[in-house]
């Protein structure tokens, strides 16, 4: 067995172990302690057996990394005359065990822990303890077979060698040449059988020739009594022959004086085939005529069961226009009430009262922007007013209102400067007031149009509900022709597909001035008479 390629992760101290195209020969690991040199001997038990030295008499987990949470290895190795194969092994810190054997040409051979230890030791020849006595000495157990005992030992010695495969094959011939012995025996016991058996049926060969004698005399004897019964046979047959012969003559005579009385007959014959053709025509014509007349007969009643038939499907068209009808004014009843928070009248009020809303706030924000901007407008007045020349008298203040004010900076200690800036910002703040309100307002009145127009669309739609259920509730089943004026105020989709499916059924009786229920009674007046 030759070691071709090993891979390990998560491995004991190796995360990734990648040993790829392994040179043939001799090769020496070489490192420090603790480097991971006999790791290396570990993985290969690991990856073919599933057990190291470390792990054999403890769980198969203590071999998994400290940071991972299971180990995968997987081994090629060249098998002399066989070709490669790769075991794959995996252990979870779960407990799930997984392996899988792979032939020269990649096939599946086994899957699974306990088959495929079963497959490779069938292949390799060996298991895991003549493995680790022979093929591999880990660290600190140079001593081990000795310390295992020399009958250990020489098993080992035995397997390696394939002592112990040749001894297996010895004791299964063995077996198989005690097995022929036993059968040997048992052969020439039935051979001296079959000797006296022989001696004893001599006498029985000779009565059995004369029975056969005798059989042969009984056969010649049967032999011509059946050569009898075939010409006794025949004979009757002839015999039978003639009998149907005369059978045939008496039955020409027969037949010869029919013909002579059926010529008697043929005038007569003839003379009532004439009549009997021209009776069945006569009556071929009176059926005829019959036929004509119940079809001229007939015709009425089919067009009034016709007529029957139109009048209750126009009845049926009716009646579902009449259901659908109600329906919707029920639907519109609810939906005109105001009761439900969706319905129509509870919208519009929302919306009224929504556009209001809006034009009061439209009206504060107005009031406030201006206010606003007058209180920006003086204090920028009061801020130019501090900074105009005195050489201008016409653009600035009065000199009491100067003297007024000035008054009150000495006593604030902010100075002209300072009484400035400060007028100044609380203008620009008023200003910004103004026109955050002034947009507001805008705002505002945008929404309250938005509101009064959906005010207004669902007043319309209320009114149009509302003229729809007054001809709902006033629609009754009259006459054909008023049911499409009657119902022209009905907008639902339903209710004109019954009323032009009714217009359909009724054709040219949809301008009827009569009710449906009164067609049928008609109808079926009309054809009660006829078949009575």
């Amino acid at each position: 067995m030759i070691v071709r390629a090993l891979r390990a992760r998560g491995f004991m101290r190796y995360e990734a172990l990648d040993l790829e195209d392994l040179p043939r020969g001799v090769i020496a690991l070489v490192g420090e302690n603790e480097s991971g040199k006999s790791t290396v001997g570990e993985a290969i038990a690991f990856a073919l057996f599933g057990r190291t030295i470390r792990t054999e008499e403890t769980d198969p987990t203590h071999a998994i990394h400290w940071d991972a949470d299971e180990a995968h290895t997987s081994i090629d190795v060249e098998l002399a005359g066989q070709g490669v194969f790769r075991v794959e092994r995996r252990v979870a810190r779960t407990g799930e065990f997984d392996a899988r054997l792979f032939g020269p040409r990649g096939q599946e051979v086994a899957q699974g822990p306990r088959p495929v230890s079963e497959a490779l030791q069938r292949i390799l020849g060996y298991d895991f303890s003549a493995f680790r006595y022979s093929f591999y000495v880990a660290q600190g157990e140079l001593d081990l077979i000795q310390r295992e005992g020399r009958d250990n030992a020489s098993r080992v010695v035995r397997d390696m060698v394939g002592i112990s495969t040749l001894e297996r094959a010895r004791q299964r011939l063995e077996g198989e040449r005690a097995e022929l012995r036993e059968r040997a025996e048992v052969l020439d016991r039935d051979l001296i059988v079959a000797n006296a058996l022989h001696t004893e049926a001599l006498p029985l060969r000779e009565d059995l020739a004369g029975y056969e004698q005798r059989l042969q005399a009984a056969r010649e004897a049967q032999a011509s009594a059946q050569n009898e019964e075939a010409r006794a046979a025949e004979a009757y047959q002839r015999w039978e022959r003639a009998r149907a012969a005369e059978r045939r003559r008496a039955a020409a005579l027969d037949g010869l004086e029919r013909v002579a009385a059926a010529a008697a007959l043929r005038s007569s014959l003839l003379a009532v085939r004439d009549r009997l053709a021209a009776l069945q025509a006569a009556a071929e014509a009176a059926s005829a005529e019959a036929e004509k007349a119940l079809a001229i007969e007939a015709r009425p009643r089919e067009q009034a069961r016709a007529a029957v038939e139109r009048a209750e499907a126009i009845l049926a068209a009716a009646q579902r226009l009449e259901a659908l009808v109600q329906h919707r004014a029920e639907e519109l009843r609810r939906a005109t009430a105001g009761e439900d928070p969706d319905s129509l009248p509870a919208r519009a009020e929302r919306e009224r009262e929504r556009a209001q809303s809006e034009r009061r706030r439209a009206a504060w924000a107005t009031w406030l922007g201006v206010a606003s901007l007058a209180l920006a407008a003086v204090g920028a007045g009061y801020a130019l007013g501090l900074h105009l020349p005195r050489e201008a008298p016409w653009l600035s203040p009065p000199p009491e209102t100067l003297r007024l004010f000035g008054g009150r900076l000495q006593l604030t200690g902010l100075g002209a400067r300072g009484a400035a800036a400060l007028a100044g910002g609380a203008g620009a703040l008023f200003a910004l007031l103004g026109a955050v309100l002034l947009v507001r307002r805008r705002r505002a009145a945008a929404r309250r149009r938005s509101s009064a127009e959906e005010a207004a669309r669902l007043a319309e739609r209320l009114d149009a509900d509302r003229r729809e259920l007054a001809a709902c509730e006033a629609f009754r089943l009259g006459s054909l022709a008023a049911v499409g004026e009657a119902l022209s105020e009905v907008r639902d989709a339903a209710v004109r597909a019954a009323l032009d499916e009714l217009r359909r059924v009724a054709g040219a009786q949809a301008e009827s001035s009569s009710s449906p229920s009164e067609l049928l009674a008609s109808a079926r007046g009309r054809l009660e008479e006829l078949e009575g």
